[in-house]
């Protein structure tokens, strides 16, 4: 029994070595293509050639003092470094017959052109005609502490538990910005007050301009008259402080709170606009029988850029009537930022 055992076991073994001796080797019978397939280098081959596309360009450039883009940056890095100086690289059309959409209804903030553009943009820097500002603004942080006020940021006012302030529910005080030259000496402007915007037709035209962009904001004033605060609702409230109307001053005071628009006197060239008019002059005022008119800008400020900034020319009588007489461009901004 032991030895049949022994005799299977041994023909099993013999039978296992004879198979193993006539398998493939796979070190050596594979073709040697399959084995430079699979194999993976350490270091290239002396004979390796580098893409051109991969060629540090410190190896190859000669040196220069001249400011380069790359050309495989992606293209709004190339526009961001070097923007188009044409009007039609941003979406723009220059069209003769373009008009402006006046006054802002819907936002003095929003735009008032379309794509189209009754002018073009120059080539090259305008001049700028400087206007003398009305007298300073009276002192609006002595006012702001009579009423337990403070200003807490260059735009924002708050206000202590107590101050009388308060009674007008605003949502939000912002810091005004009009120039109150034309404001009775014992009229302080103190604070804009803003709320969530009204939506029917009625109560907005009897309200002022409205700002911002998605969140709209409605605008009224709370002016401090003598010893007494009184919140400024609506244009007629608003000519109980200004009329008659017979002054330069009175005339610029009542049109940046009647509209939302801005005057500015004096400028600075800026390398990141584009321009339309030379020259580009500041705010100044003409009078004519009674009637002044006035140039003011309108800034851009939602939606996304090239922001479109505008003259616009305005007339107001001794009622306080105001006539929107129209608008020009005078300069757009060339970069990427979006408002809501």
């Amino acid at each position: 029994m032991k030895k049949n055992l022994l005799s299977i076991i041994g023909v099993a073994a013999l039978t296992l070595y004879l198979a193993a001796c006539s398998w493939p080797n796979l070190a050596t019978d594979v073709p040697a293509v399959n084995a430079e397939r699979t194999a993976i280098p350490l270091v290239p081959s002396r004979t390796a050639v580098i893409p051109p596309s991969r060629v540090s360009p410190s190896a190859t450039a000669a040196a220069t003092t001249t400011p380069t883009v790359e050309a495989s940056l992606p293209a709004y890095l190339i526009r961001l470094t070097n923007p188009p100086k044409d009007m039609e690289s941003y979406g723009l059309v220059y069209d003769p017959q373009a008009t402006p959409a006046l006054p802002p209804s819907y936002s003095v903030d929003m735009p008032i052109w379309g794509q189209h553009l009754p002018l073009q943009v120059l080539d090259h820097v305008p001049r700028f005609i400087a206007y003398p500002p009305p007298p300073a603004r009276k002192d609006l942080s002595a006012a702001l502490s009579q009423a337990d006020c403070a200003q807490k940021s260059p735009w924002t006012i708050e206000c202590t538990a107590g101050s009388p302030v308060l009674d007008f529910d605003c949502a939000e005080l912002v810091v005004p910005e009009m120039d109150d030259a034309g404001l009775d000496p014992d009229i302080q402007l103190l604070a804009i007050c803003q709320n969530p915007l009204e939506e029917t037709s009625a109560e907005q035209a009897a309200n002022f301009y409205r700002r911002y962009c998605a969140f709209r904001r409605d605008v009224a004033y709370i002016v401090k008259d003598k010893d007494a605060y009184r919140l400024i609702q609506t244009p007629a409230e608003l000519k109980t402080l200004l009329l008659p109307i017979d002054t330069p001053d009175q005339a610029l005071t009542y049109i940046e709170m009647r509209t939302g628009l801005t005057a500015q006197f004096t400028f600075e060239s800026d390398p990141s606009l584009l321009y339309f008019q030379d020259p580009v002059e500041g705010t100044h005022i003409t009078e004519t029988g009674g009637v002044f008119t006035l140039n003011m800008f309108h800034f851009t400020r939602c939606s996304c850029e090239p922001w479109v900034n505008s003259v616009v020319l305005l007339s107001v009588d001794r009622d306080g009537e105001i006539k929107w007489l129209g608008a020009e461009p005078w300069s757009m901004t060339t970069g990427f930022s979006c408002t809501d």
